[in-house]
């Protein structure tokens, strides 16, 4: 299917980093998962204490063929294969000038670093239409699919237009 499963990562949450490297390879084996399938992903909401820590366990994430996801805050320190723009950003980009230009920036700087953009929150088709101008493949958001618990959420059909 292609699919990969984003994961939230709570950075603070994390005690022991070996442990969680330790106990996501585990749950993939055991599971059939593969590893390149696996993003883990930087919870926006919350301060980073221990960027040192936080960039080690990216690293090691890297090296095992996992991917990552952050915001803007980490390019500095780490580049992940994603950089999520806030849903703010994303928010009315369509008729915000400012917006537009700030986020063709991010894009120009992102492909330089080697990492894509994914814009989170897109909830309109004039939202998804600017962002793909820009240059933005990959979006979040109820225009595409609802959250979903146990199982794969079902995009709408006119969300990605193939034209």
């Amino acid at each position: 299917m292609g699919a990969s499963l984003s994961i939230n990562f709570i950075p603070n949450a994390i005690a022991d980093p070996n442990a969680c490297i330790q106990r996501t390879l585990k749950v993939a084996s055991e599971s059939g998962f593969d590893l390149s399938r696996l993003i883990f992903e930087v919870t926006q909401g919350e301060r980073v204490d221990d960027i040192d820590l936080l960039t080690m366990i990216f690293v090691e994430y890297k090296s095992l063929g996992i991917r990552t996801n952050a915001g803007l805050n980490l390019l500095a320190r780490f580049t992940p294969d994603f950089v999520k723009l806030d849903l703010d950003l994303v928010r009315d980009i369509d008729i915000s000038p400012s917006k537009q230009i700030i986020v063709k920036s991010v894009v120009e700087m992102s492909a330089k670093l080697g990492a894509q953009v994914l814009a989170e929150g897109a909830e309109t088709e004039r939202e998804r239409d600017c962002l793909r101008a820009i240059g933005i493949d990959l979006m979040q958001g109820y225009l595409f699919a609802r959250p979903a618990f146990r199982h794969l959420a079902t995009i709408g059909d006119d969300a990605w237009p193939t034209g």
